[in-house]
């Protein structure tokens, strides 16, 4: 039987980090031993090169064996009693004894293959006390911690203690996986690696992603040789072995010389997984060869599942008492709003305004107008902001702590609003800016972030930095970024100052309509004395000139006065209408039960002179008793008829129809429900009109037929209109011109 190793070769020769195939090295370190058996018969497929000094079998031996060969039949069984009982992710590994030596078996899966993982015991196990002892202590840890740093810091300085290596740090990720030693404990004598942060690069996403895999990874010594791991050579040239889930893993050969020239002899890492994400790492350093069995490091572990388990309550606490500060002054500001009958004009004396989010000043512009608190941008830069977040953003909410790269004019006052939060007040001319200074920042990377990787010139392959020594970066152009509370905390009051703004407007709107209604009232009482009386005198006037006797050769003079009167007769009729319309507008709407049958008869006897000269023949249906503002629905019937009076065809005698009938209707204002209308219909034989006209010709001062013989003032149809609003109906119109129209009113039911 042949067998090879699986050694991948090609790892040391990648030419991108984010390419190399952690994940199969086909090796592993040599403080341990591996097995891998088939998940069903129990049947060796892999087996680490180093066995023969464990079990004095070689690979050739062992490979395509039974279990028991190795373990013997009697732990052969209990493994399999185990494996059926195996819950993934156990802390508990599979314990045997060879050659009288007791081994810690770890155990995963790795597809078809059951991998076992084994390595001395001489830490026996992880009582029930000291377990108790751990949470105990990490409990006390709680009550003295203020904010996730200290936690972090805490932690540190108990896995030191845990474990004994000469540096612990957790390390944060930043939102591209950029790195910063977030927190540190060290022996004195250290450099102190506190702040600096590490490109992403460093540690490349393949790598990231088994951190998320695998939580614990140790190498107890950088300089170990690599121990082949071997199979059968059964034809497939890429048979490999997945060892994401390994502790003993071969380490790439990159990452080896990483830790080589920063002069680290040994480590060991732990995943810090919040929601999913890797959130950050506990790094473990050790400037000596340092082997930690296995309890020891899942104590480490337990102290990390401890501050995971934290990091999102702290984080919550943190954003709870920033938002509680935010909240308070927020109050004070919602009360002043209110109690400032316009905040606008006093907007440049409130401190609060730009303080409450942690800003150096605000802008409000209200109808083009500039308000500014605070230290802000002149004028004329303001506006130039303004037209741009108008013009392109299209948004009504915004905001962005570097606003140079989205507005390159915003270079020039950084000074004063690297950083900018904008809010909508309702229309392009209003709106809120606040505005936060640049904060120039100074980054310590551990070496130049842009040489993290080097390629060697000769061969080709990938080779990391070497140097190590701080690297400052100065960032400009940027702001603090903004917070979720104080985003927040901004909306709730622009949208109170919106609010406050459109009540300002609307009292303004109000007194507008107060002063024009005033003017209205005016005008009625105008039009009913002061024009009435002088119209008056004039017709008297003009009617006694045309009673005498004139010269026949004076057809001029009667001509003239012939026109003054008909004039003054088409302006007496013109303030009537005027005058009828503003009391239907103005009139109390007290409804009472009205007859219509009544009225029709009264309107008719009103219009008899009118419909005997015109020889007019009048059908009218029975009509309904209906709920009724009595005077307005006499003036809406008068108005119907002497309108079909006057917009008859010469020389045919008009016919009027007046008609009744219940009906459903759908309103489009409504939520499509049929309701039930009294609709009643007045049709006639004459002039009509153009349906385009139907909605044009209930305006006021609207006259569509000039032809007619009657000169009307076009107020009319507006009147009815105006009335049947008053009556929550409404009137609809059928025509043609030449061929008669029908006025349908429609009284809700």
């Amino acid at each position: 039987m042949a067998i090879r190793d699986i050694v991948n070769r090609e790892a040391v020769n990648v030419t991108n980090c984010e390419h190399e195939p952690i994940h199969i090295p086909g090796s592993i370190q040599p403080h341990g031993f591996l097995i891998g058996v088939t998940t069903k018969e129990f049947i060796v497929e892999f087996c680490s090169g180093n066995l023969f000094a464990l079990s004095g079998l070689q690979p050739v031996q062992l490979l395509r064996s039974p279990l028991a060969l190795f373990w013997g039949q009697e732990y052969a069984e209990r493994f399999k009693r185990y494996i059926d009982e195996f819950i993934t992710g156990t802390t508990q590994p599979f314990v045997a004894v060879v050659k009288d030596v007791l081994y810690n078996t770890t155990v995963h899966f790795s597809g078809h293959i059951i991998m076992l993982e084994m390595e001395a015991f001489p830490d026996g196990s992880l009582s029930t006390a000291d377990l108790y002892n751990q949470t105990q202590k990490f409990v006390s840890l709680l009550k003295n911690t203020y904010g996730v740093q200290q936690l972090c810091q805490n932690i540190t300085q108990e896995i030191r203690m845990i474990t004994g290596y000469d540096r612990v740090m957790v390390y944060r990720f930043d939102d591209r996986y950029n790195g910063e030693v977030f927190a540190e404990s060290k022996k004195e004598e250290l450099p102190a690696f506190f702040g600096h942060h590490y490109p992403h690069s460093d540690i490349p996403s393949q790598a990231r992603e088994l951190y998320l895999r695998n939580l614990l990874r140790m190498i107890p010594d950088v300089d170990y040789v690599p121990v082949p791991i071997f199979t059968v050579d059964d034809g497939e040239p890429e048979k490999t072995l997945d060892m994401s889930h390994s502790i003993l893993r071969s380490v790439s050969p990159i990452h080896i010389r990483y830790l080589k020239n920063m002069d680290v002899q040994a480590t060991l890492t732990i995943s810090l997984v919040l929601d999913g994400r890797l959130w950050g790492l506990i790094a473990c350093h050790h400037y000596s060869p340092k082997l930690i069995p296995h309890y020891i490091r899942l104590s480490a572990q337990l102290q990390a599942h401890f501050l995971t388990s934290q990091i999102r309550v702290q984080e919550t606490a943190e954003e709870y008492r920033r938002a509680q500060a935010i909240e308070n002054d927020l109050s004070r500001l919602l009360i002043l709003l209110s109690s400032e009958q316009n905040f606008f004009s006093v907007c440049h004396t409130v401190d609060l305004l730009s303080s409450f989010i942690g800003t150096g000043g605000t802008v409000i512009m209200n109808n083009n107008f500039i308000c500014s608190n605070g230290n802000v941008p002149n004028s004329k830069e303001i506006r130039k902001l303004h037209n741009w977040l108008f013009g392109h953003l299209q948004q009504e909410y915004w905001y962005t702590s570097q606003l140079s790269a989205h507005y390159p004019d915003a270079a020039s006052f950084t000074d004063l609003g690297a950083g900018i939060l904008f809010h909508s007040l309702g229309r392009e001319d209003s709106c809120i800016i606040w505005f936060r200074p640049e904060v120039v920042k100074d980054i310590e990377w551990a070496g130049n972030p842009t040489e993290a990787v080097a390629k060697d010139t000769s061969s080709g392959r990938l080779s990391p930095r070497t140097s190590f020594e701080l690297w400052k970066e100065e960032v400009k152009g940027q702001s603090l970024s903004w917070h979720a509370t104080e985003l927040q905390a901004a909306t709730s009051f622009a949208f109170a100052l919106q609010k406050q703004i459109h009540m300002h407007d609307l009292q303004a709107l109000t007194r507008d309509l107060q002063i024009a209604n005033e003017e209205l009232e005016d005008f009625h009482w105008i039009g009913a004395h002061d024009l009435n009386e002088p119209l008056r005198k004039i017709r008297m006037y003009a009617s006694m000139i045309l009673s005498k006797q004139l010269p026949t050769d004076s057809p001029s003079i009667f001509k003239s006065v012939d026109r003054i009167q008909n004039s003054a007769a088409r302006m007496y009729h013109l303030i009537q209408d005027l005058l009828d319309y503003s009391a239907v507008r103005n009139s109390e709407k007290v409804f009472t039960p009205v007859d219509l049958n009544t009225v029709l008869s009264e309107v008719l006897k009103q219009t008899q002179e009118l419909a005997e000269q015109k020889k007019a023949l009048i059908k009218i249906e029975k009509l309904p008793i209906l709920k009724l503002i009595g005077a307005q629905a006499r003036e809406l019937f008068l108005q119907m008829i002497k309108n079909a009076f006057y917009f008859s065809k010469e020389g045919e005698n008009p016919l009027i129809q007046v008609t009744y009938q219940k009906v459903k209707r759908k309103q489009a204002s409504k939520t499509g429900h049929k309701k039930l209308y009294h609709k009643i219909s007045i049709q006639d034989n004459g002039l009509g009109f153009d349906p385009v006209y139907r909605k044009k010709i209930f305006r006021v001062f609207q006259r569509l037929n000039n032809t007619s013989s009657h000169n009307g003032t076009g107020i009319g149809l507006a009147l009815c209109k105006k009335i049947m609003d008053n009556h929550d109906g409404f009137i609809r119109t059928d025509s043609k011109a030449g061929h008669g129209a029908t006025f349908m009113l429609y009284f809700p039911g």
